[in-house]
């Protein structure tokens, strides 16, 4: 059942991108707002059941806004794909049988295998609404058939058009490429839910011993730099005091070697009243396995 799953989702992400291809190649298709409606279903419901796999909570309202951009998508179904084949290649038979709960689940329950299972059939269900959305623009739907795809088993072949050089290296299977940018993401998302549950102990613990956090804002160059695991604990700390309903929707993660970007919309209420709503992002620097460097940037504006 393991390596059969592990075909499935290999394909799955061969399919998906050569879908995504064609109507890269199609300028009337990518501002499509039914097909991009129903992409972006796809990829919703592809991320509930992984998170759901690996344990993450699934946030609706975060996980629902759309992409800012046709290749803003793309590289989130690249990501996608990225940790579902990470996990699957570390996977064991047993860990195929655990089960699933849940209010978002039919019947509130199924196992792992029938929830990858389910992942795969709905996306191979879509991307046949998709070929009859791309003819409609004079487009070519791509041949993905399962029967074909397993004589050679070509990789994902993502856009070219991404303007990152990270995607280019995701390719189905158990290399230490797509594990150490899966396990970077997978920090990442823990990182950012960590974040919302004014997690301070689950923050440090992602963190390395001599971390560093620079600020937003601040009377240095490099805003407020605080370094050290107990300095950057107390900085994490004074945001939360400062906005004590604090939170960071719709994080989306980009990880490139040994860094990393996470983009995202900040909301918090000042204890004047007044309410901050404005969009930012982090860069990082990871070393084995951890956040060595948060440097946080966000917009200007003004509190409302």
């Amino acid at each position: 059942m393991l390596q059969m799953l592990r075909d499935l989702v290999d394909h799955k992400g061969h399919a998906n991108a050569a879908m995504l291809n064609a109507i890269r190649q199609n300028a009337a298709a990518t501002v499509d707002p039914e097909l991009l409606e129903l992409l972006h279903h796809v990829l919703l419901a592809n991320r509930f059941w992984l998170r759901a796999v690996l344990g993450l909570p699934f946030v609706l309202a975060d996980e629902s806004r759309p992409a800012d951009s046709f290749d803003a998508l793309v590289r989130r179904y690249a990501q996608t794909q990225t940790q579902e084949i990470a996990w699957l290649a570390t996977a064991k038979e047993a860990d195929l049988d655990r089960t699933l709960t849940g209010p978002l689940i039919p019947n509130g329950e199924c196992s792992v295998a029938q929830a990858i299972m389910q992942v795969c059939l709905h996306a191979h269900g879509h991307r046949a609404q998709c070929a009859k959305l791309l003819r409609r623009h004079n487009g070519t739907p791509p041949a993905t058939d399962f029967i074909l795809w397993l004589t050679k088993r070509p990789g994902a072949e993502w856009p070219e058009t991404l303007d990152t050089e990270a995607v280019r290296n995701l390719e189905p299977g158990p290399s230490a490429v797509i594990a150490r940018d899966a396990d970077l993401s997978g920090l990442l998302d823990r990182f950012a839910d960590a974040w919302n549950r004014h997690d301070l102990d689950a923050l440090m613990s992602m963190m390395t011993d001599d971390c560093v956090f620079e600020a937003s804002a601040g009377p240095r160059i490099d805003g407020q730099r605080s370094e050290g695991k107990q300095a950057v604990r107390a900085a994490y700390a004074a945001v939360f005091e400062l906005f004590q309903d604090a939170h960071w929707a719709g994080a989306r993660h980009f990880i490139a070697g040994h860094r990393g970007v996470s983009e995202w919309t900040f909301t918090g209420t000042q204890r004047d009243g007044k309410r901050v709503e404005v969009t930012g992002c982090d860069l990082f620097t990871f070393r084995d396995g951890r956040i060595a460097v948060k440097n946080s940037y966000r917009k200007n504006r003004p509190a409302i």
